[in-house]
């Protein structure tokens, strides 16, 4: 168990799972809680208290990217017990099938919680919550990435990610677009996902629209690639130019012409 009173500490690409006690405590701290997993974890009754999976007691603790699904709390409880006129933030955040509930603020307490960007099994007030299945990859084989049209996927807040954080909780590449999912958070793209977990895109070398095939429709694209490189990605923020390099040198030009036409003839794509 986490046990921390007072000051700054920081937690980050933390999986925390399958405890059978109080998984965190964190009491009037300014905590920084980033990429991180809770799963499976069940809350007991300790010396006549019951605890719920997290408690976060007053301070102004931040929970940035983390996915928490799946812990059990002690009756009456839940996976977040926020009190003390808890001024926590909680961000871009995935609390999906815990029980019994997911974020509790004892009653007669002054909330000052901000939760945004997140998604809540029931929702939950502020901006960007969302009340959606997440789409794991695979719940029963505790593979919390998400799969592919998860609405989790281009919809959190680039601007709550903490500064540094360059990766998700696997070390892949924290901010990743998929040009098969409309950006409904906040930035320019690459607009970061909701959880622990980035949606890691597969690009498609010579689909220079983003149409999930390369065709005669591509071309244009190309030659605008090469030609202008800054307006292509102007232009069409949610398409990868680098899906114009298909030679793998790390950038589009003339090296790549000959094999985009192999690839659109029919020859054989990299």
């Amino acid at each position: 168990m986490v046990d921390c009173v007072s000051g700054t500490p920081v937690f980050s690409q933390c999986s925390f799972l399958h405890n059978n006690a109080l998984t965190m405590y964190l009491d009037f701290t300014s905590a920084k809680v980033t990429n991180c997993l809770f799963h499976g974890n069940v809350s007991q009754v300790i010396s006549g208290t019951p605890f719920a999976t997290i408690e976060l007691h007053g301070g102004m603790p931040v929970l940035t990217n983390c996915t928490i699904t799946g812990n059990t709390a002690c009756s009456g409880l839940a996976a977040i017990l926020l009190s003390v006129e808890p001024s926590a933030s909680i961000k871009n955040c995935v609390l999906w099938g815990n029980a019994p509930q997911e974020i509790l603020v004892p009653a007669g307490e002054t909330d000052y919680t901000q939760v945004t960007y997140s998604d809540v099994t029931g929702g939950h007030a502020g901006a960007g919550n969302i009340n959606s299945n997440p789409l794991f990859v695979n719940v029963v084989g505790h593979d919390f990435n998400l799969s592919s049209g998860s609405p989790c996927i281009d919809s959190a807040d680039n601007t709550a990610v903490p500064p540094g954080i360059t990766v998700d909780l696997a070390g892949l590449p924290r901010f990743v677009n998929d040009p098969a999912t409309a950006d409904t958070g906040v930035g320019p793209p690459p607009v970061v996902d909701m959880g622990a977990y980035e949606y890691q895109a597969v690009m498609t070398l010579g689909d220079m629209n983003c149409d999930g095939a390369v065709n005669v429709s591509d071309i244009t694209f190309l030659v605008l690639a090469l030609l202008d490189p800054l307006g292509y990605v102007q232009q069409y923020p949610d398409c990868e130019i680098l899906h114009g390099d298909m030679n793998g040198d790390g950038e589009v030009n003339g090296g790549d012409i000959g094999l985009f036409v192999t690839c659109l003839l029919g020859g054989g794509c990299p």
